[in-house]
């Protein structure tokens, strides 16, 4: 997602139980002042996808506007790839603070990143669930569980909730959180999400999608236009069903090699910036598809790159094409918005939900055809709208003065040894399984071994001892 969100390669199968926090020097010292402050928790945890980057980004520079709100950015431990990360965070992002999140104490060495357990928050005034498509089975009690945390260290601060995708049947699972905390203000992205809420009686609004004005501006700072051109993106990781083989992307691949488009060009993006083998996104995809790629010569496009590039400016060549094929829902919405058709690949319930949301009712071969272009105009006039809404609802708050000290939980789980993004390997953790495995065969031949000295040894015991009449 996760976050745009994926499953299992982003860590968010389960609820966290139990949360340790940590922050660096700087991030340490913007927790103790003075300054009202506003954490933001959503789809992006720092482990570097193009959709989840732009939601934080376009919320830590509305949250910023208001009253001057310091903004801490909740990421993962676990997505830390580089020592230097944390300074990178901070700086690539301009949020005033980042806080670590573990799911178990971590002994940093000197080859760690420089961070330190945090012992408490100042003025702490609200929690912001930002959006993503995660309120569903796959990542929702990861996600829910960490801003139950957060609410939980300040009782009654504010929470607002923004630019959700509820996916059935988790809206279900959603009405004991909301019970327990209830937002001021709760906006989702798509008509379906909103529907589902209502039938089930939570009060919800229309907010479009978080990341609706960096999108917009990113397509204009990096030349985006409609020329000539295919523009192509894959992801094969678990949580898409795109398997490479049996869903039909090969063969989608060889139809969209006849197109005249692809003859022009074609640019492929590349939406993650993640070193963990389990996530598989275009480049990963291209490799997994092996002789089934059919294109030799395209350009590659990181796309986290050219968020962060000199703040998006786009130094390198302008980017365009007739129209797209993505396997990544803010990916076409990047492209509609800038005038752009694209034809989002759906293959299970979570993207089919994307799929109406960005207006593609066509299937491949129709849209190839005639590729028809989403119109988000009432959308964007409703975003507006719930801008204005949320704006207010911020401007209403008053300040706070609190102390909010992280819970002392020494009886958690042990510590262990802090691991950068990617590690261990896949490779490694199988070679560690199946030493772990060996050792405890070994443990019980050798139990076995000593019990049957021991028994033979009883009185009354023979050589033929076992055998009954």
């Amino acid at each position: 997602k996760g976050f745009r969100g994926l499953s299992s390669s982003t860590n968010r199968e389960s609820d966290m139980s139990t949360i340790y926090l940590y922050a660096d020097e700087a991030s340490w010292q913007v927790l103790s002042d003075s300054r009202q402050k506003v954490a933001l928790i959503g789809g992006d945890f720092g482990y570097g996808n193009f959709g989840d980057v732009l939601q934080h980004l376009n919320t830590i520079r509305f949250a910023q506007k208001m009253k001057g709100y310091a903004t801490i950015s909740v990421m993962a431990a676990s997505a830390i790839g580089v020592s230097g990360f944390p300074e990178w965070a901070r700086s690539a992002y301009a949020t005033d603070a980042v806080v670590y999140i573990a799911e178990y104490p971590l002994v940093l060495d000197e080859k760690s990143p420089k961070l330190k357990a945090v012992g408490e928050i100042r003025n702490l005034a609200a929690v912001h669930l930002y959006g993503g498509g995660f309120l569903n089975e796959m990542w929702g009690n990861y996600v829910i569980s960490v801003v139950e945390y957060f609410l939980r260290l300040t009782p009654g601060i504010a929470y607002f909730i923004s630019g959700q995708q509820v996916t059935s049947p988790y809206h279900h699972v959603l009405i004991d959180h909301l019970k327990k905390f209830p937002p001021r203000i709760f906006g989702v992205r798509d008509e379906i999400s909103l529907n589902w809420l209502r039938e089930i009686g939570l009060e919800s609004n229309f907010s479009f999608d978080d990341a609706t004005e960096v999108l917009i501006d990113l397509a204009q700072r990096s030349g985006l236009k409609r020329e000539g051109g295919l523009l192509l993106h894959l992801n094969s990781s678990d949580y898409t069903a795109n398997d490479s083989v049996d869903d039909g992307l090969a063969a989608e691949l060889l139809t969209l090699k006849a197109t005249a488009a692809a003859a022009t060009g074609v640019t492929v993006f590349q939406a993650f910036r993640d070193a963990r083998q389990e996530v598989l996104d275009s480049t990963e995809t291209i490799k997994r598809l092996d002789v089934q790629f059919p294109f030799y010569d395209v350009r590659v496009v990181d796309l986290v790159g050219l968020i962060f590039e000199q703040g998006g400016e786009g130094n390198g060549r302008a980017i365009s094409g007739e129209f797209g094929y993505s396997c990544s829902y803010h990916v076409a919405l990047w492209l509609q918005l800038a005038g752009i058709p694209c034809w989002l690949k759906s293959s299970n319930g979570f993207y089919s939900q994307k799929s109406r949301a960005l207006q593609v009712t066509q299937d491949l071969t129709s849209f190839l055809r005639e590729p028809r272009l989403a119109d988000h105009a009432s959308n964007l006039e409703r975003r507006v709208a719930w801008r204005s809404l949320l704006q207010d609802e911020f401007l209403k708050l008053d300040e706070v003065n609190n102390v909010c000290r992280i819970p002392d939980q020494a009886g958690g789980p042990a510590p262990w040894p802090f691991f950068f993004k990617g590690k261990p390997t896949l490779q490694e953790r199988l070679a560690n399984s199946m030493a772990d495995a060996t050792w405890q065969r070994q443990r019980a031949e050798t139990a076995e071994k000593a019990l049957e000295r021991t028994t033979a040894n009883l009185p009354g015991e023979s050589s033929n001892s076992g055998v009954s009449g």
